[in-house]
Order: C-alpha cells, then sequence, then structure tokens
C-alpha cells in the first residue's frame, strides 16, 4: 500500500470515528421551562356579576380564559358549588365557551366558570355570577271601566286577556264608575278564577283615596294598590309639594286595609327621585319608547338615581301599545308589539338591564312590567287575529293559558 493510499485511509477512519463522538454541546440535556402563571377567567356575558331571572328559564353565561402560555384546555361550569360539566372546548391564548342552564325554581344561585390549562392549573380566582331567580309580575292599565264593567261581554274579554296573558295585575281608571257590589263582583272573579294577583284604583286627589278606602272597608273584593296620577313635572311651576301631599295622605288612606302605595313617574329631578322613592312602596317608571332595545338606556337614569332608595321600593317600567295606527300622534310600542311578544320586550330590558355593570345600578331587580293600556292592546291584538277577544259566553275564564304574549 502506498503512502497516498495510507494516509485516505487513515483520514477515512478519523472522519467516522468522529461522527460517532457526539458534539459537547449536545452532551447537555435540553432543560423545558414552562411559565407557571394560570390561565385567567372573566365574566364576558351577563356583564353584570349580579342578574335576575325567572324561574325555569333558561340563561346562558359566556366566559372568557386567557393564557400568557397559550395553552388553554378547557371550563369547569359550577352552580352553588357543585360541578354541573366540565368541557374541553378551549384552546391558544384566549379562548370563550359558552353554557346555559335552567333554574328550576325561585332562590339566589352562584354560578361559577373555573377555567384550567394543558398542565391542569386552573384559573383563580373564578368567574363569577349571583343569580336571583324570581317570578316577574306583569300589570296592565286598563281605561273605559264604566263601559267595561257594564257589560257583561267586554268584562269577560277583559278577563279573558288578562288570563291568557299572564297579566296578574289591573289597575283601572275608576273615575266615573261607583264603587259598589258591582265592583266588588268584578274583583272577586278576576282574583278566584282569572289569575289576577292584584287589583289597583287609580286616583289624583285626597277624596279619591278616601273613597278607595271607604269602598274597601266595605266590601271583600279589595283594591290592593291605590295608584297615584299626578304628573308635577309637567306643571308650570313644578308642583311637587303638592304631588308628595298627595302620596302621603294616600299612605293614611291606604293603611286600615294595608293598600300598596303606588305612583309613576315621567322625568323627576334626581332628587325628586330619591325623596319620593321613600313615600310609595311601587314606582311605575315610564319607558316611552319604540322598540325595548331602547328601553333601559331611556329609563337607566332614573334607575341609578334610585339605587340609593328604600330597599323594599319595587320598581316596574312601563311599555306603551300606543301605535302609529292607534293614537299616532305619540306611536310608543304598538307597533313592535304587532308582530312581537310581551315576553321578547321583558327579555330585552332584562337583557340589557343584566349587562349593565355601572357602579350606579340599581341593584333591586325588576320583578314586574306594567303595559298601557289594555284600549290600545286590545285594538292591536284585534287586528291582527282579524277577531274580537269577546268571546265567551260564560265567565269562568277557564281558558288555556298559552298564547304569544
Amino acid at each position: 500500500m502506498t503512502i497516498s493510499h495510507k494516509n485516505i485511509l487513515i483520514a477515512c477512519i478519523f472522519l467516522a470515528v468522529s461522527c460517532l463522538v457526539p458534539d459537547a454541546r449536545a452532551a447537555t440535556p435540553e432543560v423545558m421551562v414552562y411559565d407557571s402563571a394560570p390561565p385567567v377567567a372573566s365574566r364576558l356575558s351577563p356583564a353584570s356579576s349580579n342578574i335576575f331571572v325567572l324561574p325555569g328559564a333558561s340563561q346562558t353565561f359566556t366566559v372568557r380564559g386567557t393564557d400568557v402560555n397559550g395553552d388553554l384546555r378547557g371550563v369547569e361550569w359550577y352552580v352553588n358549588g357543585t360541578q354541573q360539566v366540565s368541557r374541553l372546548t378551549l384552546s391558544g391564548g384566549e379562548a370563550n365557551d359558552v353554557w346555559s342552564y335552567t333554574f328550576p325554581e325561585a332562590g339566589t344561585y352562584t354560578v361559577e366558570a373555573r377555567v384550567f390549562d394543558s398542565l391542569g392549573a386552573y384559573s383563580s380566582p373564578s368567574a363569577q355570577w349571583s343569580v336571583t331567580i324570581q317570578p316577574r309580575s306583569r300589570g296592565m292599565y286598563v281605561d273605559r271601566v264604566n263601559q267595561i264593567l257594564s257589560n257583561p261581554d267586554l268584562t269577560v274579554a277583559l278577563l279573558e286577556y288578562a288570563k291568557r296573558n299572564a297579566i296578574t295585575y289591573l289597575v283601572l281608571y275608576v273615575g266615573g264608575y261607583p264603587l259598589g257590589a258591582s265592583m266588588d263582583a268584578f274583583v272577586q272573579l278576576a282574583k278566584s278564577t282569572c289569575g289576577v294577583k292584584e287589583i289597583g284604583f287609580i286616583g289624583g286627589r285626597t277624596a279619591d283615596f278616601d273613597a278607595f278606602q271607604s269602598y274597601n272597608s266595605s266590601y271583600v273584593g279589595k283594591a290592593d294598590v291605590f295608584n297615584l296620577e299626578y304628573e308635577f313635572w309637567n306643571h308650570t311651576p313644578r308642583d311637587f309639594d303638592q304631588f308628595k301631599t298627595l302620596l302621603q295622605h294616600m299612605r293614611i288612606a291606604s293603611a286600615p286595609s294595608s293598600a300598596k302605595v303606588e305612583t309613576y313617574i315621567g322625568w323627576p329631578t334626581d332628587a325628586e327621585i330619591v325623596e319620593l322613592a321613600g313615600l310609595v312602596d311601587r314606582l311605575l317608571l315610564h319607558c316611552y319608547v319604540r322598540t325595548p332595545s331602547n328601553a333601559y338606556n331611556y329609563a337607566k337614569s332614573r334607575l341609578y338615581a334610585l339605587s340609593g332608595g328604600p330597599l323594599n321600593l319595587t320598581i316596574w317600567p312601563i311599555f306603551s301599545a300606543e301605535s302609529s295606527s292607534y293614537y299616532a300622534d305619540q306611536p310608543f310600542m304598538g307597533d313592535w308589539l304587532v308582530s312581537h311578544s310581551f315576553n321578547e320586550a321583558e327579555a330585552i330590558f332584562m337583557d340589557a338591564y343584566n349587562d349593565d355593570t355601572d357602579a350606579r345600578k340599581c341593584e333591586g331587580g325588576v320583578s314586574g312590567f306594567q303595559y298601557y293600556s289594555y284600549d290600545y292592546i286590545r285594538k292591536i291584538i284585534k287586528d291582527k287575529r282579524g277577531v274580537s277577544l269577546s268571546i265567551a259566553t260564560d265567565r269562568s275564564c277557564a281558558l288555556s293559558t298559552a298564547s304569544r304574549y
């Protein structure tokens, strides 16, 4: 073998051996370092931590998970500390999960969403909601009382409508109608067979409320509510002192029969709202808008003013069914209600309420809605269905409660 051949052979052997020896840098094992920061859970919807829902209603919750490591994995949902479901629905550094739950009965519930990552780290704190489940009342103004209660067919039609549409409160413009045996019979019938829980009488003078109490002291079918209509904010000059005097007299007049004191307000000042809140049991807040999507924004400044009011104060928004076909000078929600329901209107308002996170928010909830008025609503429904509501020949109110309303 020549020298050159030997050199080539040696070089090949050296190269082969060098390939078998690992690089010194590779001899040190690589250490993977993970950030130990857990994921974060945030309420997305409803935005507010305190919400109100109807018994038996399904409420949807949305949580947002974020993770600096980008390894989101899933969410566990809890109601009152009991796990309802664990879902592997999240990934990456930011993702949302949507979950719905039906609350079977009245009470207060805590809903939690705990986000976790692929290493098993959990968000702390969890996203939480306090959910108050409360029944919701529905009231309706009834005008033309003298005409309706003087006609058995019209009386039955009114009570049918109340039963079909889950109206639990009828507040009556009783001016001109004798408060006596026929009113007593109507009130007892409405409460005993038609699902009505409260009857209110509307007045505007001290003499009216004295007459209401005189009636209550004489008959079984009592008025449960004394309602004041006195638009002092439209007076020049504003007549708030007279308004307060009337409310104070109502409290005295209603006391023997334990009737509630109620009024409605348009646009008092914030200071006036705070003062009158201490004089009533229930406040009806007019939300005269064309669609319910605008109603909460329309009302919330007055609701904010009430946030420091008495804890036992009940607040109901009023929706008006005045439409372009009926009372066209001031069309409000009547046109919308032709193709939508009371339930929809109320749900839209409550969704906006539940999403309000302003610190001034009135946290007492909204336990009912009031509608103005039977005369306008009746015409809208009659026109849509093409039939009169006065269809019953008896007064039993033994009707199905199923209704699109």
